[in-house]
């Protein structure tokens, strides 16, 4: 069973999820273990998420990219005082699950929806479950100040898109969004959509996609998609940013 592994761009911390083992019943128990790497380098925490069987294995974990924040030393006052930057600790965690009912080879669509997993680091539980659109399936996913980004490749269309959902919403609830997001004030709800590219939808199922998010030095987040053939080392790029 191969192990899924991921750690914050700061290095601080790395999650690491061990395959659960084959199951005939309707439910999986999906587990993920938190490290410190900094400090103890020992465990930090334990997460788990019980998710239908059909919703497949866990494929990609993210864990959030937070930007700096700049604080006074010593408390003096702005004017006389040096000030640092810092990094905030991730505080979302993320699985991409890749589902196990999939026709798009056969030119009949995709029969289950992929989904993904958000977890609250602060409280330790599941923030929100995300589901792909219909026809669609997600291909990579990033996470950066409380915002989740889902490259979507949708197989009737072959147009690919990058979903952005508010995952750090304090507030109404905590329940599924389920492609598209929700009511106002809930937490997964779609914030906006990044139009990219559009691919054939025949090479979709050859086509690897991937997907890095960068913060700058002024708060943006900039995402960069790449995509490339399982035989071709040749590289297509398009790229999008939120403030």
């Amino acid at each position: 069973m191969a192990l899924t592994t991921t750690s914050s761009p700061d290095g601080t911390l790395v999650a690491l999820h061990v395959p659960s083992p084959p199951t005939h019943g309707a439910t999986t128990r999906h587990t993920v273990r938190l490290y410190d790497a900094a400090v103890t380098r020992g465990l930090k925490t334990t997460l788990v998420a019980s998710v239908d069987s059909v919703d497949g294995p866990i494929v990609e974990l993210a864990l959030e990219a937070t930007s700096g924040t700049s604080a006074s030393a010593g408390g003096a006052s702005a004017s006389s005082s040096a000030s640092s930057t810092t990094t905030q600790p991730p505080g979302f965690l993320a699985a991409r699950l890749s589902s196990s009912s999939d026709n798009s080879s056969s030119g009949g669509g995709r029969s289950h929806p992929d989904k993904i997993i958000v977890w609250d680091l602060h409280r330790g539980v599941v923030g929100c479950t995300l589901s792909s659109p219909p026809a669609c399936s997600y291909c990579a996913i990033g996470l950066s100040d409380g915002r989740l980004y889902a490259l979507t490749a949708n197989h009737d269309t072959g147009k690919i898109v990058v979903f952005v959902h508010d995952v750090g919403v304090t507030g109404a609830g905590t329940g599924a969004a389920g492609g598209g997001g929700g009511s106002g004030g809930e937490i997964g709800k779609l914030r906006r959509k990044i139009k990219c590219s559009s691919v054939d939808v025949d090479e979709l199922s050859t086509l690897k996609l991937g997907m890095a998010i960068s913060i700058t030095n002024d708060g943006t987040t900039t995402t960069t998609i790449s995509g490339a053939a399982d035989d071709d080392d040749d590289n297509d790029g398009a790229g999008g940013s939120s403030s």
